[in-house]
């Protein structure tokens, strides 16, 4: 059974989280801010497979909190999706680069969200890096004209 670390200031996002992903069969826990979620992963017996993460969290934001996750556990370590309203090209040019695995939009549509998670946790190690690459690159030509009209 897969572990995931659901991070997310609302308690009811995070419940709902919790619920859908019970339903299918994923063992979740839960945690209310990027510190706590930090945390978790240290005191662990091991880390969670994929991590849904907010981005706009009073304690710790969530590119914070990727920041450190990859900074501490590099590729190898969980695989984060980031699960935000922050949508604007220059927020997904900042996830990916950051090292982010996926993006899913609040409000979000429960199938879409199971869809994604199981993607990116069927995704190899090439993959993952392959899909990086190709989101940077399309998030680098979206923002091409807005950078241009300044």
């Amino acid at each position: 059974m897969k572990n995931i670390l659901v991070v997310d200031d609302q308690l009811d996002i995070r419940e709902l989280l919790e619920t859908i992903l019970t339903f299918r069969n994923f063992r979740a826990e839960l945690a209310p801010g990027g510190s706590d979620a930090l945390a978790r992963m240290e005191e662990g017996p091991r880390l969670p497979d994929l991590i849904l993460l907010d981005v706009q969290m009073p304690d710790m934001d969530g590119w914070e909190t990727l920041a450190q996750i990859r900074e501490k556990y590099g590729d190898l370590g969980p695989r984060v999706v980031m699960c935000t309203v922050k949508g604007h090209p220059s927020d997904l040019l900042h996830g990916w680069s950051l090292g982010c695995d996926g993006y899913i939009w609040k409000p979000f549509d429960l199938k879409l969200l199971i869809d994604e998670v199981e993607a990116v946790l069927a995704r190899t190690p090439s993959e993952r890096t392959r899909i990086r690459r190709n989101a940077i690159a399309e998030a680098q030509l979206l923002l091409r004209p807005i950078q241009q009209a300044r």
